[in-house]
């Protein structure tokens, strides 16, 4: 696992207050240059984020020991996951797989009424927060749906 990015942090952000909350999974990970990176897409001082009628759907995943540079966020049925694009092969060695983060803006229309991330129940917008439903409406977002991500990074323990 890397470090700075924790896995259990595949979350459905519907609020600025949840934006605001997201990087505090990197935070408590020892990964503050990820959450400072987030924390400046997210929480900038730009337009509420995510603005109102979107949603944002974070992502944590291991990539293996290849960078990737880029990501799409797909739905079959209910459960939203994403496939991780481009990058360079992998090196020779590999002392530990990277991990990386996306966050992709959708609109809240698009969300599965309840959705699962990566096969499973949103995790909260931050550590120590309950698990609260996020808002749906009818249909999902098409299937390789790519992402407009707001922000994404790659560590690794190596």
């Amino acid at each position: 696992m890397a470090v700075g990015i924790p896995s259990g942090a595949d979350s459905v952000l519907t609020t600025p207050q949840d934006a605001r909350a997201y990087p505090h999974w990197f935070d408590v990970g020892g990964g503050r240059e990820t959450a400072a990176a987030l924390r400046a897409r997210l929480a900038g001082s730009g337009p509420a984020v995510p603005a109102p009628g979107q949603v944002l759907v974070a992502v944590t995943d291991a990539v293996g020991c290849g960078q990737p540079t880029g990501a799409e966020l797909w739905a079959r049925g209910s459960d939203l996951t994403v496939r991780w694009t481009g990058g360079g092969a992998a090196p020779r060695e590999c002392l530990a797989p990277f991990r990386a983060v996306a966050v992709f803006r959708m609109p809240a229309s698009s969300l599965p009424a309840h959705p699962t991330v990566q096969g499973h129940r949103p995790d909260p917008a931050g550590p120590g927060m309950g698990r609260h439903p996020a808002p749906g409406g009818p249909g999902a977002p098409a299937a390789g749906q790519s992402s407009s991500a707001s922000a994404q990074a790659t560590a690794s323990s190596g």
